[in-house]
């Protein structure tokens, strides 16, 4: 059985700051350590650490609008797409080798340019150059990259942690007025947890399924890899109730059930999102639960 990497390591938010922490260890980590003797490159002298640490930083700045690219690409891939830890692996070594790639074409341009900065001959071969990016950019990249690992998993575990206290907290008898919608994808992981009174329906998309819900007085999508039918049995006892076959809508959020030449329709009490279709199969159904 295939193994997939869980799905918040392609959130935005995770995306970017694991762009941006990588960029600014790195920098960090080249100007003050001056690892595996990159400073011997250049001539001993003032004027030649100030060019080492503009070159650091060019370096640096290449190489984040490298990851930035690739982590682009696979969050949008990841939209439709399951990744697993071999494809996950793979790409941070096609990461490492573009990185080294346009790191060695850069070096051997400026040497050409300014031979006077070539302290050994040796360093304009480009199987040992070649050789020597990769190796320094995997140690430079494996450390940020591990740790965030890390720390999105300890804040994942974190959200569903207070997840569950939430659901917890709602089940008690003080506070049935409301409760927490906790969704899972199709391997079980948690996604995301609305509030009763900010959800509205669910879509289903492919595969997926598209969530609408309200957060800070705007409509809100939230796409999840799971099935239409899954999230009907796992919430149809909490008010979550399939109108149609591509449609589940939240019984709390629902004003107006109306009938014109199309059929049933619903009406919801936020004039920002649109009507919902319900479809003979489930209008009986609907109508005796939403009269009740």
């Amino acid at each position: 059985m295939k193994s997939y990497i869980p799905t918040y390591q392609l959130q935005k938010n995770n995306v970017v700051l694991n762009v941006l922490g990588t960029a600014l260890f790195a920098e960090i980590f080249i100007a003050v350590f001056q690892p595996f003797g990159s400073r011997a490159w250049l001539p001993k002298g003032p004027e030649n650490g100030l060019i080492y640490f503009a070159s650091a930083t060019v370096v640096v700045l290449v190489a984040m609008g490298i990851i930035a690219i690739s982590r682009t690409i696979m969050y949008k891939y990841g939209k439709t797409h399951r990744i697993t830890y071999l494809s996950y692996a793979f790409w941070i070594t096609a990461e490492v080798v573009a990185m080294a790639m346009t790191y060695t074409l850069a070096v051997l341009f400026i040497y050409k340019m300014f031979p006077n900065l070539v302290a050994s001959s040796e360093q304009l071969d480009f199987l040992n150059l070649l050789g020597k990016s990769m190796l320094y950019t995997t140690f430079i990249l494996f450390i940020p990259y591990s740790v965030f690992i890390l720390y999105f998993a300890l804040a994942d575990t974190s959200r569903q942690l207070q997840a569950v206290k939430t659901q917890t907290e709602s089940d008690q008898p003080e506070a049935e007025h409301s409760q927490v919608f906790n969704f899972t994808d199709e391997k079980n992981d948690f996604a995301i947890s609305i509030r009763d009174e900010n959800l509205y329906y669910i879509i289903a998309a492919d595969n997926y399924v598209d969530i609408v819900y309200m957060n800070s007085g705007k409509v809100k999508h939230f796409l999840l890899r799971q099935s239409l039918k899954n999230v009907e049995e796992q919430f149809a006892s909490r008010g979550l109730v399939r109108c149609h076959r591509s449609y589940i809508v939240n019984l709390k959020k629902m004003r107006i059930l109306r009938r014109d030449d199309d059929g049933l329709t619903i009406d919801f009490d936020n004039p920002q999102l649109q009507t919902v279709p319900v479809s003979k199969t489930y209008s009986e159904k609907l109508t005796r639960i939403f009269t009740a």
